[in-house]
């Protein structure tokens, strides 16, 4: 009996093994490039524990706020906020917010609302950052913490993971100069996964880079909406290693992949048409 996929699941099945072989290929090719660079640690996670997105479009209150608490946010900012996002005055269509409130009250109301969701959401994106770096064995630089921090919430959009590149300072940190940040994990959030006992006695500090990793193949394209976040990424300073895998005979196990780092945001139109030329190249000559 013969069997076919439906597009959905040819599609999903297609994307396994794109993953797969671009993680093989940072595995075997990208982290080792880059230790010869002079990077001590290369970390490639695909960000199943950052469940987190920047300023989606339209403006929604909740991720908004997230993203102006991470970045400081003043009244001043909610308060415009408020004066120009009438839609979203209100959480969840409270009726007491929307009646039984005058406008001032109403103001200072959802404004507090909107402060205490964002501190919510700051210290559980705060906690599984600090997770994913305990983790790994280190503790980051202020500087590059912050970093890794604003990317997160710069990003609006669900990429194939991030790359980080990290170099140790010659620094430590004695481990009970970090109990109190094992203490505000588990009260932000509940699926840390990491025990006292797993942090070593001294810890060492690390800077770094990181870039955002994005994975096609064949004849898919990164779409536009995906595009314009990644080149506002980009200008902050965030390169994106972008891999496209070229499927040339699945019976054969025959692919190739390629791999572009972008660090000019104006270069990533042209490494778009560049992949998708290839690839109608390659489906012709079959």
């Amino acid at each position: 009996m013969r069997y076919s996929l439906n597009k959905i699941e040819h599609r999903n099945f297609k994307a396994r093994i794109t993953e797969r072989l671009v993680e093989k290929h940072i595995k075997e090719i990208s982290i080792p490039q880059l230790r010869k660079e002079g990077f001590d640690l290369v970390i490639f996670d695909r960000l199943r524990g950052f469940q987190f997105t920047g300023i989606p479009i339209p403006l929604s209150s909740f991720s908004l706020l997230s993203w102006l608490s991470l970045l400081g946010a003043e009244d001043t900012k909610l308060e415009e906020l408020y004066n120009t996002t009438p839609d979203y005055r209100t959480i969840n269509g409270d009726y007491h917010l929307q009646h039984d409130m005058d406008e001032e009250e109403r103001r200072k109301t959802v404004i507090e609302r909107w402060k205490k969701v964002g501190r919510c959401r700051a210290d559980s994106i705060h906690a599984k950052v600090n997770t994913f770096y305990l983790k790994q064995g280190v503790m980051p630089h202020p500087e590059f913490y912050l970093k890794t921090i604003e990317l997160i919430a710069l990003l609006q959009v669900a990429t194939d993971g991030l790359l980080f590149k990290m170099k140790k300072t010659g620094k430590m940190i004695p481990k009970s100069d970090i109990l109190h940040i094992l203490k505000n994990i588990k009260e932000a959030t509940s699926d840390s996964y990491i025990e006292e006992s797993d942090i070593p006695e001294n810890i060492p500090v690390v800077s770094g880079e990181i870039e955002i990793v994005e994975v096609k193949a064949d004849k898919a394209s990164i779409p536009p909406h995906q595009r314009q976040n990644y080149k506002f990424a980009i200008e902050r300073g965030y390169p994106l290693r972008y891999f496209h895998v070229f499927i040339i005979s699945f019976e054969n196990n025959h692919f190739e992949v390629e791999e572009r780092i972008l660090e000019n945001a104006d270069d990533l139109k042209e490494t778009i048409r560049l992949f998708m030329k290839i690839a109608r190249d390659r489906n012709t000559s079959r």
